[in-house]
């Protein structure tokens, strides 16, 4: 009986110790991905408003990237004045913009292969 609680307690202890690792880490305003994507599909990632975003988007092969004011997060058919910055056709992106007065979406739409992309910001006030 006494083993088994001690058991329990380490393992609580060790859940514990791992998200405070993963918290530290990983924190709310960083996003990392490393996704599968099939071709023209799209991924999109919250972005808040009035922070600074320093990052990259990575892919074998092109791709289109954008900061998207939207309230819906649909992104399928993107407005023009909604579009506040844009990268077309290309394999990688190195993110370093600040966000206007309005929460934004990265949106990436992969081109017509499927393949791996590679997402990595953070976003910081």
């Amino acid at each position: 009986m006494r083993s088994s609680i001690f058991l329990g307690l380490a393992l609580v202890v060790a859940l514990v110790v791992g998200f405070a690792v993963q918290a530290e880490l990983f924190p709310a305003n960083y996003v990392y991905q490393k996704s599968y994507l099939c071709s023209d599909k799209i991924q999109a990632e919250f972005i808040p408003a009035d922070t600074h975003v320093t990052g990259y988007i990575r892919a074998e092969n092109p791709f289109s990237a954008y900061v998207v004011v939207s309230n819906s997060g649909y992104f399928e058919s993107l407005e023009k004045s909604e579009v506040v910055h844009s990268w077309e056709n290309v394999t990688e992106v190195k993110l370093d913009f600040d966000v206007p007065g309005e929460n934004c979406y990265l949106v990436v739409k992969n081109g017509n292969t499927n393949q791996i992309v590679e997402i990595k910001f953070k976003a910081e006030r």
